[in-house]
């Protein structure tokens, strides 16, 4: 969304085949232009958002599973 006028990142993107040099041209356009910023931050909005819903629920077992749970997907960085 980034680049629409690059022919080379849509093709890419639309799985057709590129040399090795366009492909390291998606990964660089990835990398680089803060989407991935940007959906680790919506993940820990929605993260926080779902820690307060269960915060409403008794404590036990399955309550700390799931806010471990929660944590532990979000706080990945691959």
């Amino acid at each position: 969304e980034a680049h629409p006028d690059d022919s080379v990142l849509r093709a890419l993107i639309a799985h057709k085949r590129s040399d090795g040099q366009g492909l390291e041209r998606l990964l660089d356009a990835i990398r680089n232009n803060g989407a991935i910023q940007s959906a680790a931050a919506e993940a820990r909005v929605f993260m926080g958002r779902g820690l307060e819903a269960l915060a409403t629920l008794p404590e036990g077992a399955e309550r700390l599973a799931l806010e471990e749970a929660a944590r532990a997907v979000v706080g990945r960085n691959n």
